[in-house]
């Protein structure tokens, strides 16, 4: 055991040796086990200097994150929602029932735990790969990026979405996005899905209506792609930028981070 621990703590030293090289100031360093057989070093770096890039204001995007579709953005990209709880809820109810059975303290009983955490590992790094995916895709794609801001508290106080709403991830995606692209704006702005992004005209209409119909100019689209659009006008108002932003040129954009890097390194293996 304690010869396992000492390759451990050892591979850990390489990794620090290695972010030292680089220039990064070691703040703090987080030892984690996740189940049985996996470690972590969770290492914070500290970068004083100032970050300049070139923001190309004519690359942005209003997202709407829902629980059918994971998102629809305003250029008409949408990506399904995999809800990988929702996949796994079966094996789930099975491993937990298969624990209630065992005697606590047992050698089945931890065998029959350790099974259910391993369901929960799976479901957690699937949900973690998903939202990394995507939020790259973003990232690498756009420079400004406009998500609605949501209170995801108040929104899981209706028991039905509870579930897919926490399964969704959608408050890890905005954090992903605002450590991964160069501008991540939250716009606070109520009926997106209600207001035309044509003529602003209200349509009033349920969550299970999923088309866009109005009266007042005709537009008909997808509900999403409806709300993206609203997004990201309102983005653009809210920072005052021209609304033709094919013809905005790259602006200079310095952005300071502290500590916004933390990097784990998985030293399971030794």
């Amino acid at each position: 055991m304690l010869q396992m621990v000492g390759k451990k703590i050892s591979s850990a030293n390489k990794a620090l040796k290695a972010l030292r090289k680089n220039g990064h100031k070691i703040k703090q360093v987080t030892v984690k086990r996740e189940g049985k057989h996996r470690w972590y070093a969770i290492i914070c770096c500290e970068l004083t200097e100032p970050i300049f890039k070139f923001m190309d204001v004519s690359k942005s995007v209003g997202i709407d994150v829902g629980i059918t579709k994971f998102v629809h953005d305003s250029d008409n990209h949408e990506v399904e929602n995999p809800l990988f709880l929702k996949q796994m809820l079966n094996p789930l109810r099975r491993a937990s029932r298969h624990l209630s059975r065992r005697q606590k303290g047992s050698a089945n009983y931890e065998k029959a735990k350790s099974r259910l955490q391993v369901l929960h590992e799976r479901i957690r790094n699937q949900r973690l790969d998903f939202l990394h995916k995507q939020s790259t895709i973003y990232s690498k794609r756009y420079d400004l990026i406009f998500l609605e801001k949501l209170r995801v508290l108040n929104m899981t106080k209706n028991h039905r979405l509870a579930r897919a709403i926490l399964d969704s991830g959608w408050v890890t995606f905005g954090s992903m996005l605002k450590y991964k692209a160069k501008k991540v704006m939250e716009v606070y702005s109520p009926n997106t899905s209600i207001d035309c992004s044509h003529c602003g005209h209200k349509v009033q209409k349920s969550l299970a209506v999923r088309i866009h119909r109005c009266d007042n100019c005709g537009l008909v689209l997808d509900r999403d792609y409806n709300a993206a659009l609203n997004i990201l006008q309102r983005g653009i108002k809210a920072l005052k930028l021209p609304m033709e932003r094919r013809e905005v040129t790259p602006v200079e954009f310095e952005r300071t981070r502290k500590q916004e890097s933390i990097e784990a390194h998985d030293f399971s293996h030794g």
